[in-house]
């Protein structure tokens, strides 16, 4: 399998810049016939809320995969590895018994997904953490963090005897799916902090267009992008709830809870309540979706009330 390249400027570091990349990168992966990392990387991510993954457990993960067709789609992906790699109709391949066979064809797919999981996470790496940079963002330090593991090191160096035929079929557990879901999360994880809540970036995207604040674009098309990207993902999160757009509204108004709790971290006598309050509400952003929920903001918010209400 051929080396895989992604041309164009290395990745600064900087989060403005990581859409350009990303289009970048997955029409490359997808060139380069790994379309199965950015498939099931994505899903992961999606699956967890657009958040942390680690967070969601094997059976719910297992069973998203199975809804997004994932078994269907592994055999259409062996079908296409053993057409590449074997000639079924040579004499060599036909002398061989039926359990050989069986057990050629397996190696073959699980050679396969070894060398793309090298391929991939090499050109990522590359690509994202060039060695030769003058001056790099500050998504740079938690970028290394996600390729500077043993795991990953030793993909590179092509050492990923833990990559089986099991890894295949639980496709969220292969290693550079984990990795791309991981490096979504770090750039457009909606649950990593309440400042990248759905409703701050809503409210950002529409003050983004007001001239009058120094340093904004003003760009109606960027604006009504972020937009539509915070909505898919909204959408996305509770489309499986028995009342979606319920669920919405929950969401946002717990949301706006967060929100008033994170600008009252600055009041200068309430400031330490509400930012515990503030902390145990961002917690509970990343459960797939569902862990922030009005009822959530509204007991943690008497909770600091109350203690508010008893000071001295």
């Amino acid at each position: 399998m051929a080396t895989i390249t992604i041309h164009g400027e290395k990745f600064t570091g900087n989060a403005r810049d990581w859409k350009d990349a990303k289009t970048e990168i997955v029409t490359v992966i997808a060139n380069a016939g790994c379309t199965f990392v950015v498939d099931a990387g994505t899903t992961l991510f999606q699956l967890a809320g657009s958040g942390d993954h680690r967070d969601v457990g094997d059976d719910e993960i297992a069973k998203y995969f199975e809804e997004k067709e994932w078994p269907t789609q592994l055999l259409s992906i062996r079908s296409q590895i053993t057409k590449t790699t074997l000639d079924t109709k040579c004499e060599e391949y036909q002398a061989i018994r039926h359990q050989r066979k069986t057990k050629l064809r397996n190696w073959k797919i699980v050679e396969w997904f070894r060398q793309a999981n090298t391929r991939v996470v090499k050109a990522l790496r590359d690509h994202l953490l060039p060695k030769k940079a003058e001056k790099r963002g500050p998504k740079t330090a938690q970028l290394r963090q996600l390729f500077m593991t043993a795991q990953m090191t030793a993909i590179v160096d092509g050492e990923h005897t833990e990559i089986s035929l099991e890894t295949a079929e639980c496709i969220w557990t292969m290693p550079v799916a984990k990795l791309w879901a991981d490096i979504l999360a770090l750039f457009e994880g909606k649950s990593r902090s309440g400042s990248s809540s759905f409703w701050s970036l809503m409210c950002n995207a529409v003050k983004s267009v007001n001239p009058k604040i120094k340093g904004h674009p003003g760009d109606f098309a960027i604006a009504r992008n972020d937009l539509d990207n915070a909505w898919q993902s909204l959408r996305k999160m509770y489309e499986k709830e028995d009342d979606p757009v319920e669920a919405l509204i929950d969401r946002l108004q717990a949301e706006q809870h967060l929100e008033m709790m994170r600008l009252l971290t600055a009041h200068p006598q309430e400031g330490t309540a509400w930012e515990d309050a503030y902390k145990k509400c961002v917690a509970k952003q990343g459960v797939s979706g569902g862990g922030l929920t009005l009822h959530v903001t509204e007991k943690i918010a008497k909770e600091a009330m109350n203690l508010l209400a008893h000071q001295p």
